[in-house]
């Protein structure tokens, strides 16, 4: 169960708040119709930025300075500095409280009480089972999930959420969009230098940056497929993403960068 110790620390006087859900939307405006930015495991916290606009908080997630909005009722303010060791399931799992039972999406951080208890944020209880996956593995049980814009969970998933939970297994928070995740690392000079982890980024025929996936290795990438719906393992080569299935090329590669661990 103990797959990567982190550590978060936050100083200051900042408000903070925690998702009490399993799963809470971000969106880009105060409305449920608006397009969805990205997702908050049971947990994480956010900074808000101000005032309640009816049932909606703006916020901003850490580490990102995109501002978006969150339900109220989907998270609660917290005093807690969060500088205790915390871990990650890798797999999944299910969280028995006092009231009922929850079930946690793979990335979700925790922390172990001194009487044994699972603690997520605010939330305490015990275990009922959970599945344990090897950290280096666990970005491929979303291999088949479908395509979702703004997803983080293994129900739906998009490109940069996949880059995001492959670096939040290893204990790297970055930032739900494939044009920021590029800010980050080192890029390689060739491309039979990549390995495992390195992320490739892709441009638009206006060279935006619009597309991002997971190197396996020199020659394949793991990556949340929108024209095919889902993520999946396709071939790569100096121009681009090639289809296993029909050798179709469907995004031109930019770069590829690798992150320090």
């Amino acid at each position: 169960m103990r797959n990567f110790k982190i550590q978060l620390m936050f100083a200051g006087m900042l408000e903070f708040m925690e998702s009490v859900v399993p799963l809470a939307p971000l969106r880009k405006s105060a409305d449920h119709r608006s397009a969805l930015y990205s997702q908050l495991l049971m947990g994480d916290l956010v900074q808000a930025l101000g005032d309640a606009e009816g049932d909606w908080l703006p916020v901003q997630v850490l580490g990102d300075a995109q501002r978006v909005y969150v339900l109220r009722s989907q998270v609660l303010p917290t005093s807690r500095h969060r500088n205790q060791e915390q871990v990650i399931f890798s797999g999944s799992a299910c969280l028995k409280t006092n009231e009922k039972s929850v079930v946690l999406s793979a990335g979700t951080r925790f922390e172990i009480t001194e009487k044994g208890q699972v603690l997520i944020g605010s939330v305490s209880g015990e275990l009922t089972h959970h599945s344990e996956i090897n950290p280096s593995d666990a970005i491929f049980q979303f291999l088949g999930s479908p395509y979702q814009w703004g997803g983080l969970s293994i129900f739906g998933i998009d490109c940069s959420g996949l880059s995001t939970m492959y670096y939040r297994f290893q204990g790297i928070q970055l930032p739900h969009l494939a044009s920021a995740q590029i800010q980050y690392g080192q890029p390689l000079d060739f491309l039979s230098m990549a390995q495992m982890g390195d992320l490739a980024f892709f441009e638009n025929s206006l060279g935006e940056i619009h597309h991002v996936g997971i190197m396996l290795n020199d020659r394949e990438i793991l990556h949340a497929s929108e024209s095919y719906g889902c993520v999946r393992i396709d071939y790569i080569d100096q121009e681009g993403i090639i289809q296993k299935i029909g050798g179709g090329r469907t995004h031109r590669l930019r770069l590829v960068k690798r992150l320090g661990i």
